[in-house]
């Protein structure tokens, strides 16, 4: 089956809008102040395990993970923070960690503005 000229300019189109909505939700908290670090490192003082959910990528289900090491890197050029847990970049906005007996979003507790994203996790735990 060959596309025409047409619908292989549709097929782009559709690709790139699709890329610009994914590309819109990335990062959106993985790049903070070495000053927000230290609030981003006390949060996880005691916390043991996390969930990953990325609700604007259309995640239908949060993933559980133990925490073994969780630490802070500089980026590339020294000038911003990021997350690592288990040797793995995370993204606050899809962070959750377990407040009063249920999980809430490690961004929106830390006060940084995120979109798209629930406060709190409403799946059954």
């Amino acid at each position: 089956m060959r596309l025409t000229a047409a619908a292989a300019g549709r097929l782009v189109i559709g690709m790139v809008v699709s890329f610009i909505g994914f590309v819109s939700y990335a990062d959106q908290v993985t790049y903070f102040s070495p000053k927000s670090g230290k609030r981003v490192l006390g949060l996880f003082k005691n916390v043991r395990q996390v969930r990953f959910f990325c609700q604007p990528c259309g995640d239908r289900k949060s993933v559980l993970q133990d925490i073994v090491v969780v630490e802070l890197s500089y980026t590339p050029n020294d000038r911003f923070k990021l997350l690592k847990i288990n040797g793995r970049k995370v993204d606050l906005a899809y962070l959750y960690v377990p407040y009063e007996g249920k999980w809430y979003n490690v961004a929106m507790l830390l006060e940084f503005p995120v979109t798209g994203v629930s406060r709190v996790l409403e799946e059954p735990q």
